[in-house]
C-alpha cells in the first residue's frame, strides 16, 4: 500500500526486524527506487522505530506496521494537511480495524484538546495512522518493549498540538 500512494515524492524505509518468515526476501524482490531496505539483528519495536528514523530524510514521518494498509490517498492528505496546521505536531486518523470478527470503523475525537484528555485514560492514536514532523525528533524509549508509541505520545503533550484528521486513512490489523 506504501508503493500505491497518490503522493509522488515519497520516500519508503523497510526494516527487515530480525524477521523469520520471508520478510527479506520480498523486500529484495522489489525494485522501486523509493523503497530503501534496512535490516536489524535486534528485535524491539522501539529499537526498529529509531532505526527507521534515523535513516529517513524527509520532512515528516509516517508510520505503516508490517500487517496494516494506508489507504491511496493517506500520505497526501496528511502531507497537506500538516502544510495548512504547523503547530500540529502529531496527526493521525480515523481507522479501519480488522479483526477476525469482520471490519470495525474507529472515529477518534478530533482537537487538541480532546485528544489531550484521552490521553489520561488511553491512547487515541493508531501508529500506523500517524504522521510526525521530524523536527519533534522522535525518538523512541527502548526501555519499552511494549506501548513504546503511547510513552512516546504522552511526551509530546506539552511540545506540539496533537488531531485526528476525520477520514479512514489506515486499516489496522488487531
Amino acid at each position: 500500500s506504501c508503493l500505491n500512494q497518490g503522493y509522488e515524492p515519497i520516500e519508503i524505509c523497510v526494516l527487515d526486524n530480525a524477521s523469520t518468515d520471508g520478510t527479506s526476501q520480498i523486500i529484495d524482490g522489489i525494485t522501486d527506487p523509493r523503497v530503501k531496505k534496512l535490516s536489524n539483528d535486534k528485535k524491539g519495536i522501539a529499537t526498529a522505530r529509531n532505526i527507521l528514523v534515523a535513516q529517513a530524510k524527509g520532512k515528516y514521518i509516517a508510520w505503516l506496521d508490517a500487517d496494516d494498509i494506508a489507504m491511496p490517498n493517506r500520505i497526501q492528505a496528511q502531507v497537506a494537511f500538516m502544510e495548512d496546521y504547523p503547530e500540529v505536531g502529531v496527526l493521525g486518523s480515523w481507522v479501519n480495524v480488522r479483526a477476525h470478527k469482520g471490519l470495525n470503523k474507529v472515529k477518534w475525537p478530533e482537537g487538541n484538546t480532546s485528544l489531550q484528555a484521552w490521553l489520561c485514560f488511553r491512547n487515541p492514536f493508531v501508529q500506523s495512522s500517524l504522521m510526525i514532523r521530524r523536527t519533534l525528533n522522535p525518538v523512541y524509549n527502548e526501555a519499552y518493549d511494549y506501548m513504546e508509541d503511547y510513552e512516546w505520545i504522552l511526551n509530546m503533550r506539552n511540545k506540539t498540538e496533537f488531531q485526528i484528521l476525520p477520514e479512514f486513512l489506515c486499516s489496522y490489523y488487531a
